[in-house]
Parts: C-alpha cells; sequence; structure tokens
C-alpha cells in the first residue's frame, strides 16, 4: 500500500509540476502511476489529497529535525531555524509546486482543508517547542 501511494504521489508531483494543479486530473495521475482511478482512490479520496501529502510530509521532516535539534540545553535560535529548515529548502528545491501550493490554498477551501491536519501538526510542534523551552527557563 506504501509503495502505491508513494507512486501516485510521485507521478502527480511530476504532473503538477508539469501542468500545473488545475490542469492535472485524477485519471492522469492514476495512467502516470501506472494504476487505474479506483487504485488512486484507495490511496487518496481526492487529488487535493494528494497534494496535501506534500506538507504531511514536509511536517515529517520538520518534527525530526526539531526533535535532532531540540537537545535539554537547546534555545530557540538553535531549534526553530532547525525545526523550518526542511520546509524552507524544499520550497527553495521546488519553486514552480511551492508557487502552485500557496496559489491553491489561498484560492481553493478544498486544498487547504486537505491541509489542515498537517498544519496543526507542525503548530502543535512549534508550540510545544516553546513550551518546553519556557519551562527550562530560557525564556520568560
Amino acid at each position: 500500500m506504501r509503495q502505491t501511494r508513494d507512486r501516485i504521489f510521485d507521478a502527480a508531483m511530476r504532473l503538477f509540476s508539469e501542468r500545473g494543479l488545475d490542469a492535472t486530473t485524477v485519471a492522469e495521475i492514476a495512467e502516470a502511476a501506472d494504476i487505474g482511478k479506483g487504485t488512486f482512490f484507495t490511496s487518496f479520496p481526492t487529488k487535493e489529497a494528494v497534494f496535501a501529502e506534500v506538507s504531511t510530509r514536509l511536517v515529517d521532516d520538520m518534527e525530526r529535525a526539531l526533535a535532532h535539534a531540540a537537545r535539554p540545553a537547546s534555545t530557540l535560535d538553535r531549534t526553530i531555524p532547525a525545526l523550518f529548515e526542511p520546509a524552507l529548502d524544499w520550497h527553495a528545491a521546488n519553486p514552480a509546486l511551492s508557487r502552485a501550493m500557496l496559489g491553491a490554498f489561498l484560492r481553493d477551501p478544498a486544498f487547504a482543508a486537505a491541509d489542515r491536519a498537517a498544519q496543526q501538526r507542525l503548530l502543535n510542534a512549534l508550540m510545544a517547542e516553546l513550551v518546553r523551552v519556557r519551562e527550562a527557563g530560557r525564556i520568560p
């Protein structure tokens, strides 16, 4: 199941990058991933959900980076940049997809809704880090 999901994701990112979000259909993604359209829907409920997977994967990377940077003596000037570095790197490496993502989230509530869980996880990670540093006496 994970391999199929990854194939769908990779095919969708390629097509989104080449054709744009709006011009890419679920049928085209399924064809590019060499799966049936029904298989697409067993992995992702919508094309918006595939695009939101970018955020999910970025937040995974961001949480790992934060966990690596957050040592008992770590301060916010070390941990906050570490938290955001994976996202900054992805956006710098994928400018067309980055612009498409921002445009989709601003224009279409379906994209924003599909991304809400990743947004909440990121907010939770940031808040937990602020609490950790405050409890350690490193910020008032």
